[in-house]
């Protein structure tokens, strides 16, 4: 089914809401639990569907209260047909999360980060019990919040809040997993079995087999593997060897997909506010490039200033690109990007361009290739502006964190190497700069080196290598003792998944 066959699905729902609407609903064929009740006019019910629906930027959402409906995969391409009046739910991703209220019985939307955060911790098997919080909570949550706690332990299994608590239930609207009904934008599961304390994977094609019976809403499925014959419960999630009686654990947890994988693909995520500031988009900003200024630099900044800190869109290239690189090491279920910058200082930049022409002189082809690297640094909060208005300053390497391979500024390869020296800020947000470095050639440093030791040790005009490494075969950290090999290209806002969601 293509978005055409879809469409054409969309307007055949239309003409028969409207059919019913001018020649009236059959009472003898309505099923009595989908019949409205007698006194509640087509108005009033309207007016449920316009309770729900909220807005964020131009793009209308609403949810239905019962459940067992699933999201439109029409709104999400950008083309439901039936607005408000469609009777799947509307929401910005193919998953949605909610909590209902115990008193009113109402369904309350989780707040944009806490869908991320809820939905990473959810996705990962190694999850069962979480804590959700409500401390963030509005003005309007405070007369429960006194009667309640503002914390409250969840069962990823069950979905079901386990003490006294202001939401007696939690649910996850989602998308269909059925490839017939929905190719597009179908929720792809996984799952596991479990085996001394590990979750492992079923393979094809026992996952396929066991997803059937899942989306039938089956009981049991059996299958069989490696000559045994297996019964899934489907109901209480285990798994029975049928000759030895022995019971495993059984998990079924969706894959998570994060907003950049997402933005190519829907119509529906919350528009990014650009019309009042400039953005980075444009090509992947990490590939050599010969331009004086960077592929993504924007012209006329700064202005006054002696650094911009521009955001980058996020549903460009450029964001992507950094956004790969950065989850390369670090799971989407350890950690969430919230924002990206392009840190554009001229006085900075031309002396790492300068510095650049200068150790390029008589290198080859294959040495040029290695010359440059983009290599992560993590920091702190009260350090952030420092480093985009004076750069990184070897001077005050090991301060804090040591000094094991020399006396200057420390990179990484991998953004979970430096996460460890990103220090978490009261707000709970932890900042990592990717910056491009010059390394050129290296040696592996010691810790009393305060600069990079000589090519020929013999010779006392020899040249000096261009930074110090961990180790010499496929280096992992290095250090640079010259401010002038360095230049903070990107800063990422970003936050440590713990087990507690904040979800207001």
């Amino acid at each position: 089914m293509d978005h055409t066959t879809s469409s054409k699905r969309c307007r055949r729902m239309l003409f028969k809401r409207q059919l019913v609407r001018s020649e009236g609903p059959d009472s003898s064929q309505c099923d009595p639990a989908q019949k409205p009740p007698v006194k509640k006019s087509r108005a009033s019910a309207q007016q449920e569907v316009k309770v729900r629906l909220c807005w964020h930027g131009h793009v209308p959402y609403h949810t239905h209260h019962k459940d067992g409906v699933l999201i439109c995969d029409d709104f999400l391409a950008g083309h439901c047909l039936l607005g408000e009046e469609c009777q799947q739910h509307h929401t910005p991703r193919p998953y949605h999360w909610q909590l209902r209220q115990t008193l009113t019985r109402d369904w309350v939307n989780v707040s944009e980060l806490g869908q991320k955060h809820l939905e990473a911790l959810f996705c990962n098997p190694d999850k069962t019990d979480i804590t959700l919080s409500c401390e963030n909570a509005g003005e309007q949550e405070d007369l429960v919040q006194r009667q309640h706690s503002a914390f409250s332990k969840l069962d990823l299994n069950t979905l079901i809040p386990q003490n006294n608590w202001s939401y007696n239930k939690v649910r996850r609207l989602a998308t269909t997993s059925n490839t017939d009904l929905n190719p597009h934008f179908l929720t792809k599961w996984n799952l596991y079995w479990q085996e001394l304390g590990k979750w492992k994977l079923y393979k094809e094609p026992v996952v396929s087999q066991l997803e059937a019976a899942f989306e039938k809403g089956m009981w049991n499925q059996a299958f069989m593997l490696d000559g045994n014959l297996y019964n899934v419960d489907l109901k209480k999630y285990t798994q029975r060897n049928i000759k030895t009686n022995f019971i495993r654990e059984v998990r079924r947890r969706p894959q998570l997909i994060s907003d950049t994988e997402l933005w190519p693909l829907i119509k529906t995520l919350p528009l990014e506010e650009s019309k009042k500031q400039p953005v980075v988009s444009g090509p992947d900003p990490l590939k050599p490039s010969k331009r004086r200024l960077p592929p993504t630099w924007v012209p006329g900044h700064p202005r006054k200033e002696v650094f911009t800190q521009i955001p980058v869109l996020k549903s460009g290239v450029a964001y992507a690109c950094i956004h790969n690189l950065f989850h390369s090491s670090l799971s989407k279920s350890e950690a969430i990007i919230l924002d990206i910058y392009q840190i554009q200082n001229m006085h900075l930049w031309t002396k790492y361009t300068i510095q650049k022409k200068f150790m390029s002189r008589g290198l080859s082809s294959a040495e040029m290739s290695q010359l440059e690297l983009p290599l992560f640094h993590g920091t702190t909060e009260e350090a952030v502006q420092s480093i985009c208005k004076n750069n990184f300053d070897p001077r005050v390497s090991g301060q804090k964190h040591g000094s094991n391979y020399g006396q200057g500024t420390y990179f990484a390869k991998n953004a979970s190497c430096s996460a460890r020296f990103a220090i978490e800020s009261k707000s709970g947000l932890s900042y990592m700069f990717l910056a491009m470095v010059l390394v050129g050639k290296s040696a592996v440093g010691e810790q009393s080196f305060r600069r990079p030791p000589p090519l020929e040790p013999d010779s006392p005009t020899s040249d000096l290598y261009n930074s110090c490494v961990d180790k010499k075969q496929q280096p992992q950290m290095f250090v640079i003792f010259d401010s002038c090999q360095c230049y903070p290209y990107f800063l990422i806002h970003y936050k440590k998944l713990t087990d507690t969601v904040n979800v207001f």
